[in-house]
Formats: C-alpha cells, structure tokens, sequence
C-alpha cells in the first residue's frame, strides 16, 4: 500500500506544480488586466499555500490597496513569508515596507501570526503529519490507538 501511495505521489507531483504554474500565470494574467480582485484570490489562495511568488504579490497588493482595501500591515505580514524564499528582492520591499509602519510591535505580530499559519515551518509541518498519516482521535473513533 505505501509503495502504490508513494507512486502515487511521483505520478501527480509533475500535475501539482503543473497547476500552480498555470493558476500563477492565470494571476498575473488578471493583474496585468487591471482585474485586481481576481488576482487576488488567486494569489491568497496559492501564498496560503506556502508559494513566495504569490505572497510576494499579495503584498504588493496589500500595499497598493488594489482589490483589496490598503493595509501595510497585512502587505508588510506577507512580504515577511515571501523573503523567506531568500531572494534579495523580497526582503528588501519586507524592510521598506516596515520603515513606512509607525506601529512596528502591531506589524511584527502580524507577521508572526501568518507565518505560524502559512510559514516554512507550519508548511513542512502540515506535509510531515500528511506523510505520517496521522489523524485526530474524535469521539466517533473509539479505539484510535496506535
């Protein structure tokens, strides 16, 4: 059964980064039309998902208050996920963006609390217990022991 899961996995992975190249081009398709709405859900949905790329769009939109109400605190929370890719270009608009935030302990907070949610780490911790196949015991599964 792990071995059929595991084949499983290889065989769909190319058809998962397939669909979050197409839903980002599909983003940036509707930003450059000007429809700002719709690139931003698509772009919530795909940085909720741990991608830099979109959390890096959705705080340029955040910060720019295009189809979505202006808020540099949120803009500065993503910008924060999204220089966890480690591109120079991300942690830099992350600082700027700070230096134009006066309540700087509202902003952090913030940001620790997406990054709790949405992270590196609260990704790699959400594929980790997917991978165990870890489940919560519920009061409908009386014997769910090891």
């Amino acid at each position: 059964m792990k071995k059929i899961l595991i084949i499983l996995f290889f065989a769909l992975a190319p058809c998962v980064y397939a669909d979050i190249a197409t839903e980002r081009d599909r983003a940036d398709v509707y930003l450059e039309a000007e429809e700002y709405k719709k690139a931003f859900k698509i772009y919530r949905s795909l940085a909720r998902d741990g991608d830099h790329y979109a959390q890096f769009r959705l705080a340029e939109l955040y910060a720019d208050g295009k189809g979505v109400r202006p808020d540099r605190v949120e803009a500065y929370a993503w910008s924060v996920l999204a220089a966890e890719s480690g591109l120079e270009r991300d942690e830099e608009y992350s600082a700027d963006l700070l230096s134009e935030i006066t309540d700087k302990d509202k902003a952090a907070s913030e940001a620790r609390k997406l990054m709790g949610r949405y992270g590196q780490a609260a990704q790699a911790n959400r594929q980790s217990r997917a991978r165990s196949g870890s489940r919560a015991c519920t009061g409908s599964r009386l014997n769910c022991g090891p």
